[in-house]
């Protein structure tokens, strides 16, 4: 069976049923609810580059909408700043996830430059947990719009705790890890996520988790990610001393 082949399936005999057990109601790739006063929408989303060498792609772009259902709605436009994706309704926000790269599913792809084939029933088994124990569930309390974006800033404020952003620091750093000339972006990368240097230090599991999941599980970039920390650490010891005299 091919990549797409098992994404296909994957869609039409597992996502699509649970959505409609749920009570969700379909037309075309969006799933819609009536939520009292509002319309809870689920849009699948589909990757622009799925092929062989990348895996094939796909996820949810969820909103609500205040009234009923309406065409613009059944036919997924609306505007995606105030939308969020499956990814907040998972633990980790699926970054330990065998099935994830990114914020979204991922079925096959190439690993250490070879194709994989990875297991149906297992990606069947996990995507049906997170469905039935995560996705589910979570928007199923909302009722409202009001209840809405009181969920999505609840759900979205699970993106900022430290491990979530030691996480995606890690996810960042992997692939950059290969070349002196990314190390502006690695310190752009802490600084950002707002991630003191020891607490990085203090995490190379987590930073291994991340390594064995990503397209290149042989490379262990953590010797290269710990000589950049150092270097930092030395540059600000070094100016707060010049500050001094």
């Amino acid at each position: 069976m091919t990549s797409k082949e098992k994404k296909n399936l994957v869609l039409k005999e597992i996502v699509k049923p649970l959505l409609k057990k749920a009570g969700y109601r379909s037309s075309g790739r969006v799933y819609y609810s009536q939520r009292g006063n509002c319309c809870l929408a689920l849009c699948l989303k589909g990757s622009h580059y799925n092929s062989t060498v990348t895996g094939y792609c796909f996820g949810f772009e969820i909103m609500a909408f205040e009234g009923e259902v309406t065409e613009s709605i059944k036919k997924g436009w609306w505007m995606e700043y105030t939308s969020i994706s499956e990814a907040v309704l998972l633990p980790d926000m699926g970054y330990l996830h065998p099935y994830r790269r990114g914020m979204e599913y991922q079925i096959d792809g190439y690993k250490n430059y070879q194709p994989q084939d990875m297991n149906l029933e297992d990606i069947v088994l996990h995507i049906r947990e997170d469905l039935e124990h995560y996705i589910l569930p979570e928007l199923a309390q909302v009722e409202s719009l009001a209840g809405w974006e009181r969920k999505r800033e609840e759900w979205k404020q699970r993106g900022c705790t430290e491990r979530v952003r030691l996480l995606r620091y890690f996810e960042w750093a992997n692939p950059l890890t290969c070349s002196t000339r990314n190390i502006p972006q690695l310190l752009a990368a802490r600084r950002q996520l707002e991630l003191p240097i020891e607490t990085i230090r203090n995490n190379s599991a987590l930073y291994h988790q991340i390594q064995k999941a990503s397209p290149w599980p042989e490379t262990d970039g953590w010797s290269f990610i710990l000589s950049v920390l150092e270097a930092e650490e030395a540059a600000v010891a070094q100016l707060a001393e010049e500050e001094q005299t």
